[in-house]
């Protein structure tokens, strides 16, 4: 009945030994960091404590788990928006060109019967929705001033812009379309009071001198400088300002609702009350809008039946060539539907200045699908000696605005992680 402890020798049997062992389970420190349990009494005042703080542990780790699967989910959403943006905005810009070319003197035909076409699609897709329950009645509740006025704006854009787009070299419509992005800095600024960081600013700026570097395209700038394309320009530049205000707005929609009712309002709702407001707002401002166009407020019915003859590629009868229709015009409609619903899905994910620095993307792509030979346009000019550098900048530029927003995600994250505490027991209740 000996052994060796700690080099000294004990005495006794197995009967000493259990006792020892019993002594020093009775007086050892719990396991989870309470004092002495020298009794069942303090052992049962201290198990509710120990719970409560497994169960905060266990809780503070189901929230991060929970937050992280968010933040997943909500960074896939933004990827899928994105590139739906960016395939839609090429196609759009291409087909546009393309719709122009039977459509060439009947562009406020065009913008008219863009309007109604909205106007049908949104309502029908709403009613959908609502009926299925995806809509509810206080969606529809949302303030309607705001969105009026967002369509105002958008019927004198899309008609500006048709008419500043017909008298440009479609190789130059994507870039100068980026000085949206300005026109949405002055109006955030101004309106909003929105304040950007030095390293966003920097990014707007290589964006801008990226596409003012860019529009250097070999022969078709030389036709800028004639005046009739420098009035074309000055109207396209214009025409711009309009959808960078009713973006603008839209947001403005989205976040008011998101912050009363905690949850995203649904697109169809502002569409379906804006493309309505558009359609209104380009009654009211006809005679204006038809002026622009040429067109006297007398010869308006005769008009709008020959643009209808030439959208169904009947313009023969009226001695109008209406070749590639009414397949170009129906294809645009269909990818400025498309395009229009994916970016106000970014701007609700986002924000209206990052919806815009993602379009901005398309610069490369559809400049590069007009040097490709697409029916019914001439023969693709070569790109100048700039293009290439003016579009590494531009990427550049891209790069850096996102690069603010890249690190603040990186230090809420090491904030999550550093606060976050692991529970080797599981959740309460399920340790033995």
């Amino acid at each position: 009945g000996r052994r060796r402890k700690g080099g000294r020798r004990e005495r006794g049997g197995a009967g000493a030994r259990m006792r020892v062992v019993q002594a020093t389970n009775a007086t050892c420190t719990s396991a989870h960091g309470g004092p002495r349990a020298t009794s069942g009494r303090r052992r049962k005042r201290w198990e509710p404590r120990i719970r409560k703080k497994k169960e905060r542990t266990w809780n503070t780790n189901v929230q991060a788990v929970e937050g992280e699967l968010e933040e997943g989910r909500t960074t896939t959403q933004r990827t899928v928006a994105v590139s739906a943006v960016i395939v839609s905005g090429v196609l759009n810009l291409v087909t546009h060109k393309l719709a122009l070319v039977p459509l060439a003197n009947h562009i406020f035909f065009l913008a008219q019967f863009m309007t109604v076409s909205y106007v049908f699609i949104y309502s029908t897709t709403l009613y959908v929705r609502y009926k299925r329950g995806y809509v509810t009645q206080e969606m529809l509740d949302v303030p309607k001033k705001t969105l009026v006025l967002a369509g105002m704006f958008e019927a004198v854009g899309l008609t500006l812009g048709l008419l500043g787009a017909s008298g440009l070299p479609g190789a130059v419509l994507p870039v100068f379309s980026q000085l949206i992005l300005i026109w949405q800095l002055i109006l955030s600024y101004t309106l909003l009071g929105r304040r950007y960081p030095f390293s966003q600013l920097l990014g707007i700026a290589m964006v801008a001198v990226g596409v003012a570097t860019t529009t250097n395209l070999g022969s078709s700038t030389a036709t800028l400088t004639v005046p009739a394309c420098a009035r074309y320009l000055c109207i396209y530049i214009l025409s711009l300002g309009c959808p960078a205000m009713s973006i603008l707005l839209k947001e403005k929609v989205f976040s008011d609702y998101r912050r009363k009712m905690g949850r995203d309002l649904d697109i169809f709702v502002v569409n379906t009350f804006g493309s309505f407001s558009q359609g209104v707002s380009v009654l009211l401002f006809l005679p204006v809008i038809s002026r622009l166009q040429g067109v006297m407020l007398k010869d308006i019915p005769s008009y709008m039946i020959e643009g209808l003859f030439c959208f169904f590629g009947q313009g023969n009868r009226h001695g109008l060539d209406s070749t590639g229709a009414p397949l170009f015009p129906l294809l645009y409609i269909a990818m400025n539907l498309c395009f229009n619903v994916s970016v106000l899905r970014l701007v609700r994910l986002t924000s209206s200045v990052l919806s815009s620095m993602v379009m901005a993307t398309t610069v490369p792509l559809t400049i590069l699908a007009f040097m490709f030979h697409l029916p019914l346009l001439p023969k693709p000019q070569p790109v100048g000696p700039f293009f290439w550098p003016g579009v590494w900048i531009l990427l550049a530029g891209l790069a850096v605005y996102n690069l603010h927003d890249a690190s603040l995600a990186g230090i809420r994250s090491l904030r999550k992680i550093s606060g976050t505490r692991s529970s080797p027991h599981g959740p309460p209740g399920l340790e033995q």
